[in-house]
């Protein structure tokens, strides 16, 4: 999981909430993690992550969010 939150930080996402607690440099442990405002091209965006690492992306009406969803390399169902 750490290794999303550092990809983010890379990207030069902005860490809203969350992260790798100070008090813990090892081990796997992660806070609830938000990323707000996250382009589509990062790689928080585009990979699935099983864990409490989420990327916000804003759109601007139905047709935006649709160009989002299908500039994923899944795409929703046309």
């Amino acid at each position: 999981m750490a290794h999303y939150i550092d990809s983010g930080r890379r990207d030069r996402a902005k860490l809203a909430l969350g992260g790798r607690p100070d008090s813990l440099s090892s081990g796997g442990f992660v806070e609830p993690t938000v990323f707000p405002a996250v382009d589509n091209v990062m790689t928080i965006a585009r990979e699935e992550i099983f864990g409490p690492v989420i990327g916000l992306i804003p759109y601007d009406g139905g047709d935006k969010a649709a160009r989002i969803a299908n500039g994923t390399d899944f795409g929703m169902a046309r």
